[in-house]
């Protein structure tokens, strides 16, 4: 008799068994889908948002999508003559992150979601190169703090490199073409120096190449999508 009532006990509660497994599967299926959805949604959004602002830009641009920052967002690279200029999307607008152009230096490779670009600029003769390494991040206003630099020449036949590490603290102002309250901090670098400092900013990530597409109807359908 016992047994039996105990039977019956336990399954008065079956069906409440049931309902709170329900409930917290279905918790967990709509906690796991609204991170990808959000992030899709935003995605879409940004891409729409370059194409209109590519469509204001003209045919003498080209450009190319890169994943700079940590996230499934990607920024818009822009090519113009010499120079680029790297676009994010930031609170539902279109924002500026380095402008490159300012200075004539080409966005030649990044590194994937680790938030640094690489940008060179030839001086002075075909011998000599700039090369630099800038760390960018978005926050209230764009931060753009350049952290490494190598510049290469060549005389009477031999390449020399010099290393150097610079910080600059400011918030660059695109309207005005220059930095705010900026402070530089420069220090001339080993090479074995320069290149724990480059793994620190960058792991064991290998550069992605920038390859810009021109900036016609077609591609902007075929690339921002």
């Amino acid at each position: 008799e016992e047994m039996k009532m105990g039977r019956n006990h336990n399954n008065c509660f079956c069906p409440i068994r049931k309902c709170y497994v329900v409930l917290t599967l279905m918790m967990l299926i709509t906690l796991t889908m609204s991170c990808p959805v959000s992030a899709a949604s935003k995605k879409t959004k940004a891409l729409q948002a370059y194409s209109a602002f590519l469509q204001s830009k003209g045919s003498d641009v080209s450009f190319s999508l890169i994943y700079l920052n940590n996230d499934s967002v990607p920024e818009l690279c822009i090519k113009r003559g010499l120079g680029s200029t790297v676009y994010t999307f930031y609170k539902g607008s279109v924002r500026i992150m380095d402008d490159s152009n300012i200075n004539m230096f080409v966005l030649t490779s990044y590194y994937k979601k680790k938030g640094v670009l690489v940008r060179m600029f030839a001086h002075g003769n075909i011998s000599g190169l700039y090369q630099e390494y800038l760390y960018c991040k978005m926050t209230s206003k764009t931060k753009i703090r350049q952290k490494l630099s190598k510049s290469v020449s060549a005389s009477s036949g031999k390449k020399t490199c010099e290393y150097r590490k610079v910080t600059i603290k400011g918030t660059f102002d695109y309207t005005k073409e220059h930095f705010n309250s900026t402070t530089w901090k420069t220090s001339v670098l080993s090479k074995t120096k320069f290149d724990q400092e480059l793994k620190k900013m960058v792991g064991s990530r290998k550069p992605t190449s920038v390859k810009t597409y021109e900036n016609t109807a077609e591609n902007r359908q075929k690339i921002l999508r």
